[in-house]
């Protein structure tokens, strides 16, 4: 069986483009965790400062209220310690908080390069396919075409068959085989393999009306005289007509 041929030149390098950017796009995003991971870490730090820094303030509130001295020491202590130890940290989760934002821009833009390559990867797909189905299509009506001969022939000696006995010939779906071809809408195709080929035919109608999309039976399956040469071919050998004239 014969596989579908379609030129695949220009969708290799489409889908190799669609590849890269998805790819950039699959490392932007684990950039973008790792910095977001990264500015979490940084915030509960930056956040436990602040919860010091609000101590100190409520410290000072009250013995502002007290009218005292401020015991402000031990969380002074405390605030000095975490942004020793956590200033990396914290500058880091800064850093990385403004890397998200620039990440985050650029995977935008990223998902939006790769929609383009996207479309333009379906619009030379779409292309090829329906180079390769016209291609096909010919195929299909040069197929049926070849279809003609023996369909005649078997009509020919089913019609002669009925004829000389008088009753249907002995094989399923042989007698009445053209009416049956003629009713499948499978067994259709381009207008150029019809009857509309021929230009006084074709003058009837509108060529919007049969050129585009729309399938026709083959020329020889609307041929009302399809199968006379055959018949009378038939007849003759047979003698038929001398033998019935006879009757």
């Amino acid at each position: 069986m014969a596989k579908p041929k379609v030129e695949t030149s220009e969708l290799d390098e489409a889908a190799a483009r669609i590849r890269y950017a998805r790819g950039e796009l699959m490392r932007l995003r684990a950039e973008l965790v790792r910095c977001t991971s990264a500015a979490s870490v940084g915030a509960e730090h930056s956040e436990a400062l602040e919860r010091l820094r609000e101590q100190r303030r409520q410290v000072l509130a009250e013995a502002y209220a007290d009218g005292g001295p401020p015991g402000t020491s031990e969380v002074d202590e405390a605030i000095h310690h975490h942004e020793q130890a956590h200033a990396q940290a914290i500058e880091a989760a800064a850093i990385a908080l403004d890397a998200a934002v620039v990440l985050q821009a650029r995977i935008e833009a990223q998902q939006d390069l790769l929609e383009q390559l996207t479309a333009e990867w379906r619009a030379e797909a779409q292309q090829a396919l329906l180079q390769a189905f016209d291609a096909a299509e010919e195929r299909f009506a040069c197929a049926l075409d070849v279809f003609a001969g023996p369909v005649a022939e078997l009509t020919a000696l089913a019609k002669v068959w009925r004829d000389v006995t008088g009753k249907p010939i002995p094989a399923d779906g042989r007698d009445g085989l053209l009416e049956g071809l003629r009713s499948v809408a499978a067994l259709r195709v381009v207008w150029t393999h019809s009857a509309l080929r021929h230009r006084e035919v074709a003058a009837r109608f509108a060529p919007q009306s049969y050129q585009g999309a729309a399938r026709f039976a083959p020329e020889w399956l609307t041929d009302e005289n399809f199968g006379a040469c055959e018949i009378g071919t038939l007849r003759e050998q047979l003698h038929v007509d001398e033998v019935q004239a006879s009757q």
